[in-house]
């Protein structure tokens, strides 16, 4: 299987080099607003829109989010947008990725990617009447529910089309799961490497 950078259009090769959007480092709610500044003003150009990123992860739900800026950007807009992966695209990063159609998501050669659930730290405390006791449980549960809900939408979307399983994906990324670019390609994560 080569790795299809052959098959880049030529406009979109001159584009991977001056990307629209660069975004580097945590995704939290300085990414988001990064985004959205370097979104914003580049809506009403044609053309296609090229966003770079260089991840450690970061916070789930804003990787959500950015995730949903994408899918209404192309389904409400139109707009055709890719994706280019540099270096380590981790966590919350995939869940971002995820967004961008398949053959539309391309990852440097150097890349890692690291796929993991959601995680959660709490510290809890239980005193009182038994009644109040299991309501705080049961809300920390509910909790867990709506993450694993959230998780395994955003791993149906990331592995749609791809040689991976639902099951694998969630089997593999319990204890957190690192693939090269060359695995993801092979592997029917992205559409090709650069």
């Amino acid at each position: 299987m080569s790795d299809r950078s052959a098959d880049i259009p030529p406009e979109l090769l001159a584009r991977l080099a001056h990307p629209t959007v660069r975004l580097s480092g945590a995704i939290d709610e300085n990414a988001a607003t990064a985004f959205l500044h370097q979104i914003l003003p580049v809506l009403e150009l044609p053309g296609s829109i090229v966003v770079e990123l260089f991840s450690p992860g970061g916070d789930a739900d804003i990787g959500c989010r950015l995730a949903q800026e994408v899918r209404l950007l192309r389904e409400a807009h139109g707009r055709d947008m890719w994706f280019l992966g540099k270096t380590l695209v981790a966590s919350a990063a995939v869940t971002f990725m995820a967004a961008f159609p398949r053959d539309r998501r391309w990852l440097t050669r150097d890349s890692t990617l690291l796929i993991h659930g959601r995680r959660m730290t709490r510290n809890v405390h239980l005193e009182g009447p038994l009644g109040s006791c299991r309501r705080v449980l049961e809300e920390i549960i509910a909790d867990i529910d709506n993450g694993l809900r959230i998780e395994d939408e955003g791993f149906a979307q990331l592995i749609e089309g791809s040689a991976i399983s639902m099951e694998e994906v969630r089997r593999r990324s319990y204890g957190g799961w690192y693939l090269t670019a060359s695995q993801a390609f092979e592997r029917g994560l992205v559409g090709g490497l650069v």
